[in-house]
């Protein structure tokens, strides 16, 4: 039969060693196999009443705390002088272990951290429950549900009551504190809710850098780093990103006082800085829009304007240009004629023949080879009648003849014919005396 720790927790296996001891996996029997994490404390912290009074109290007030983010403290105790914590267990990794294989996380994965974190931790400090030791290997990673979970909260308290001992803490494990350490603390100042947020910007700041802000040979160099020199800026891409910076950079004031005052203040200005960023790129965009579209605007006025004054010197132009056509057209004509004998031979026979014609018709009409008619007059007893005829002669107008050729123009007036005489009325015929 396997031999109980605590008479009830059956060991599976280690699962990490820290500066407070060694991790395990076990099943609480009493509970129908429950896993759960213990943590036992190293042999060093057990023999120092201080540390094991701190501890006492610490882990006491931890088993109070109930919250999504936070590991569950079930059952603090002491076995055959070995102090030990019952947590709940959580498979999956530590962020310290997602860093060592996976490098530098997304910022959009970061921030949803974030938000888990700060909510875990605003809830402590609410709590009276100060962290003292805020970085990745002490958050846990549940991947079924992609949860962050903070733990060992308030240990580091304890830890500091045993003095530091080289027996309790190797000097790698203090360098591996040193980098999320506060200035503050650094200069031996009391730990408060704002060291927390200072530890919570750095171990930030290598989630998405992958790498510490502050690094050294050993803690005195990355401490002095911490105190003396400012924060480094991250150099990320995206609103995101650039937004998470910004909280970073927030976190690791030097000055406790100039740091937000709560983690989730933190998470609440990156989504601020997310929206800004959204809008003033919106804005930009509509400024951009709405510059294009007047330039557009002004350009098709432009286009309007130049089309209608074309119209009003096409339309004032006409005129001009229809007689200079015409001009033209006379000239063309001109010019032809000038350079075509035979249609000049051709206009002028055309002329003469006019004129002849017209000269016959008219001497036709007028001529003085005109009689009169001497009507019958019947003879009545008694009676005689004379009649004279005379031959009435109507002058006509004198036709005019315009001839219009090519280059002149030729008017030609024919000569009228000679009057006629008229013929004189003949003697009365004797008058008849009749018989009886």
């Amino acid at each position: 039969m396997t031999e109980l720790f605590a008479q009830r927790y059956r060991i599976e296996r280690e699962l990490g060693r820290g500066s407070f001891g060694v991790v395990f996996l076990a099943y609480d029997t009493r509970l129908r196999e429950r896993p759960v994490a213990i943590k036992v404390l190293h042999p060093a912290l057990n023999n120092d009443p201080a540390v094991i009074r701190r501890f006492q109290q610490e882990a006491g007030l931890l088993a109070t705390l109930e919250h999504d983010h936070i590991v569950p403290v079930y059952d603090v105790d002491v076995s055959e002088g070995r102090r030990f914590i019952v947590m709940r267990y959580i498979p999956g990794r530590t962020l310290a272990q997602v860093l060592d294989e996976e490098g530098p996380q997304a910022p959009e994965r970061v921030f949803a951290w974030l938000q888990q974190i700060a909510a875990g931790l605003d809830y402590a400090h609410g709590q009276g429950v100060l962290h003292r030791d805020l970085k990745p290997g002490n958050l846990l990673l549940d991947e079924k549900r992609d949860r962050v979970l903070i733990s060992d909260f308030g240990l580091a308290k304890a830890m500091q009551a045993s003095g530091g001992s080289s027996v309790s803490q190797s000097q790698a494990e203090m360098t591996g504190t040193a980098y999320y350490m506060a200035p503050e603390v650094i200069r031996g100042k009391k730990h408060t809710a704002a060291s927390d947020l200072y530890s919570l910007g750095c171990l930030l700041y290598e989630l998405l850098a992958g790498h510490p802000p502050y690094e050294g040979e050993n803690m005195i160099a990355v401490t002095s780093q911490h105190v003396l020199e400012p924060a480094p800026v991250l150099a990320l891409e995206g609103d995101l990103g650039q937004a998470l910076a910004d909280g970073v950079a927030a976190l690791m004031a030097k000055e406790p006082d100039r740091r937000p005052a709560s983690a989730g203040e933190v998470a609440s200005r990156v989504v601020a800085g997310v929206e800004e960023r959204e809008a003033a790129r919106q804005a930009e965009a509509e400024r951009h829009a709405a510059k294009a579209e007047a330039a557009e605007r002004a350009r098709r006025e432009a286009e309007e304007k130049a089309s209608r004054k074309a119209d009003e010197m096409e339309r004032s132009e006409a005129p001009v240009a229809e007689k200079t056509r015409r001009e033209a057209e006379v000239r063309d004509r001109e010019k032809e004629a000038t350079h075509n004998p035979i249609g000049w031979g051709v206009g002028i026979v055309a002329a003469l023949l006019v004129v002849a014609l017209v000269g016959f018709l008219a001497w036709k009409t007028h001529s003085p080879s005109i009689r009169a008619t001497e009507p019958t007059v019947p003879v009545i007893s008694k009676v005689t009648a004379t009649v004279p005829v005379t031959a009435i002669r109507t002058p006509i107008p004198t036709p005019t003849v315009l001839l219009i050729l090519p280059s002149a123009t030729l008017t030609i007036t024919p000569t009228p014919p000679p009057t006629a005489t008229p013929t004189p009325s003949p003697t009365p015929l004797p008058t008849a005396t009749p018989t009886l």
